[in-house]
């Protein structure tokens, strides 16, 4: 049996044609790790995703939320998102660490 500690922030991930597809993220800080180990930078707070039919790639995102936002100092995010999937995957690398 192979063991495996698990990765640090890991929120939500989806299957799409070219495998799993994970999302990392704080309310300050989103990566979607791509199935060939690529990082892209994705909304803060991102907690789960889902790619549709028609190339989209929907996201929900806490870092909106009223809580987080009374707190202070979080970007203000939409709560659901939607990325034009192929462009996504051709962006660029996050500029925040986890």
């Amino acid at each position: 049996m192979r063991r495996d500690p698990g990765r640090t922030w890991m929120q939500g991930g989806t299957v799409g044609p070219d495998g799993l597809y994970l999302v990392r993220s704080s309310t300050h800080c989103g990566q979607l790790l791509l199935p060939g180990g690529r990082r892209v930078a994705v909304a803060p707070g991102t907690e789960d995703i889902q790619l549709d039919g028609r190339g989209d790639l929907w996201a929900l995102s806490e870092a909106g939320a009223k809580t987080f936002q009374l707190r202070g100092g979080r970007p203000l995010v939409p709560m659901l998102a939607r990325y034009d999937a192929r462009a996504l995957m051709r962006g660029p690398s996050p500029t925040c660490d986890l």
